[in-house]
C-alpha cells in the first residue's frame, strides 16, 4: 500500500473521531474491510459499535476497544489521539473515503489476479466464474476515472499532508536536485538526456541506489550482471574496472561483500530484454507494480525502444514511445524516469551544453514530459553538471555533481559560489 492510501485510511478513522456526525457519511463509501491496516479496521468497527447506543470520540471508542479486549492490539487512546492529531480537514472525510474504497477495490481484484494465476486447465471454467462473481461483489465501478471537483481537491489535501512530513516523490540521492524537483512525482514522465559515453546509465543507476522504495529497471542496452556490476562498484564503492577484470585486493573484497549483501536485501527487478516494445515493458511493470510493489520505473533508453510500427517516420515512433510511457506512469501512479540520447549536433558547437532541443528524433519527448535532466560532463573531468531544463513541479537551475570515475558514481558536489546556478537558484 502507498503512502496515499496509508493517509487516508488513517484520515478516515481520525475525523470520525473528531467529527462523529460524519460517520453515516462515510460508512455509505466504506465498510471496515476496505482498509487495509488491521488497526484501523478495529477501530472503525468499535466506533460503529459504540455510534449505535451513545456519542463517539476518541474516550468512549478507547473505552470500548479496552472492554473488548482489543485495547492492546490496537494500540489504544494513545493509537486512537494519534490519529486524531492528524486530520488535515474533516471537511475532506469524504473524498478521503472514496480513496480508501478505490485501493481495496485494487487490492482485491489483483488477489484475483494472483488466484487465477495458480489455477490448471481442468478447473480453468469454474474458476473464471467464481472470479467474475468476486468481481461483482467488489464493486469495481467504483474505482472510476472521472471525479467531482470536490474529491480532487481532497486528493490534494492529502499530498499537502504527505509533502509536509517527507519528500513528495521517489528520492535521487542526490540532495541538490531533490530540493530542486521534491524527487521524481508519481504519474511522472521524467527524461534523462546526455551525449553518449557522458554516464547517462551511470546516473540511472545512482537514482536507483538513491530510492529508498522498490525499484524496477528496464535495460534495453546492458545486460542484467553488468547493471548488477555497477551497483556493486557505487555501493561498495570499488574500481569498476578491476572489478570487471577480477583484479581486486581483500580490503575492496570486503566492500564487494558487503555491498552485495546489502543489495540483495533490496526490491530492484531487471528485465534485460533488448529493444523491448512499450507495450512489453506496460505488462513487465504491471506485474512488478502488483508482486513486488515496485514505486519506480526506469527505462534505459527511450530511442531504443522498439516502435509498434517500424514503417512510421522516426519522431512519429518516438512520439509513440514517449506518450505510451507517461500513460503507463498515470496507470501505474508511479514516476518513469527514461533516459534519452541527444542530437550529435551538440559535439560541434561552440557551446556544447546540451538544450532540450538536443533531444533526439522528437519534440514529443519535451511536451510529454513533467520533467527533463540535460547531463553535461567534459571528458576528464571529476565535475558534471545537471540542467533541470524543465521542471512542471517547480524552478529549473543547473546543479554540480561530483563525479567518482573509479566506481562510476555520481554524488552532490561540494558547496562553493560558483555553484550558483545560472538562474539565480542556489544550490
Amino acid at each position: 500500500m502507498n503512502d496515499r492510501a496509508l493517509i487516508a485510511e488513517r484520515s478516515v478513522v481520525g475525523g470520525i473521531l473528531v467529527a462523529p456526525e460524519k460517520l453515516d457519511a462515510v460508512l455509505e463509501i466504506v465498510t471496515p474491510d476496505d482498509f487495509s491496516d488491521h488497526r484501523l479496521q478495529t477501530a472503525m468497527r468499535a466506533a460503529i459499535e459504540v455510534s449505535r447506543s451513545g456519542p463517539v470520540d476518541i474516550v468512549t471508542v478507547a473505552e470500548h476497544l479496552e472492554a473488548n479486549g482489543q485495547a492492546g492490539r490496537v494500540g489504544g487512546l494513545a493509537f486512537l489521539g494519534e490519529l486524531a492529531g492528524e486530520v488535515y480537514a474533516t471537511a475532506a472525510l469524504s473524498g478521503y473515503a472514496r480513496i480508501v474504497a478505490n485501493h481495496a477495490v485494487a487490492r482485491r481484484v489483483a488477489a484475483i489476479g494472483d488466484s487465477l494465476r495458480t489455477v490448471d486447465a481442468g478447473s480453468w471454467g469454474s474458476a473464471v466464474d467464481d472470479a467474475m462473481r468476486v468481481l461483482s461483489a467488489v464493486g469495481v465501478s467504483r474505482a472510476v476515472a472521472d471525479c467531482d471537483l470536490a474529491t480532487a481537491v481532497d486528493g490534494a489535501l492529502i499530498d499537502i499532508q504527505r509533502a509536509s512530513k517527507q519528500l513528495p516523490g521517489v528520492p535521487s540521492g542526490i540532495a541538490r536536485l531533490d530540493k530542486t524537483t521534491g524527487g521524481f512525482h508519481p504519474g511522472d514522465l521524467a527524461v534523462l538526456g546526455a551525449r553518449t559515453g557522458i554516464g547517462k546509465t551511470a546516473l540511472m543507476i545512482r537514482f536507483a541506489i538513491g530510492a529508498d522504495c522498490p525499484v524496477g529497471i528496464i535495460s534495453s542496452e546492458q545486460p542484467r550482471n553488468q547493471i548488477a556490476m555497477r551497483l556493486l562498484a557505487m555501493q561498495a564503492p570499488a574500481n569498476l574496472s578491476s572489478l570487471r577484470n577480477g583484479q581486486i585486493d581483500a580490503a575492496s573484497r570486503k566492500r564487494v561483500d558487503d555491498a552485495a549483501e546489502l543489495l540483495r536485501q533490496r526490491t530492484m527487478k531487471i528485465n534485460d530484454r533488448p529493444r523491448p516494445s512499450v507495450a512489453e515493458i506496460r505488462r513487465q511493470a504491471r506485474t512488478w507494480r502488483q508482486r513486488h510493489q515496485i514505486e519506480v520505473l526506469f527505462v534505459d533508453y527511450l530511442q531504443r525502444l522498439r516502435p509498434e510500427d517500424s514503417k512510421r517516420p522516426r519522431h512519429e515512433q518516438v512520439a509513440e514511445i514517449a506518450v505510451g510511457l507517461k500513460e503507463l506512469a498515470r496507470e501505474l501512479e508511479i514516476p518513469v524516469i527514461a533516459l534519452a540520447q541527444l542530437n550529435r549536433e551538440v559535439e560541434g558547437r561552440q557551446d556544447s551544453t546540451p538544450r532540450i532541443s538536443d533531444l533526439r528524433d522528437s519534440g514529443a519527448i519535451e511536451q510529454e514530459a513533467d520533467l527533463i535532466l540535460l547531463l553535461k560532463r567534459d571528458d576528464d573531468s571529476d565535475v558534471a553538471e545537471l540542467d533541470v531544463a524543465k521542471n512542471r513541479h517547480g524552478p529549473r537551475g543547473f546543479i554540480k555533481l561530483t563525479w567518482k570515475a573509479w566506481c562510476a558514481r555520481f554524488d552532490d558536489y561540494v558547496f562553493d559560489r560558483e555553484s550558483v546556478d545560472r538562474h539565480g537558484v542556489s544550490q
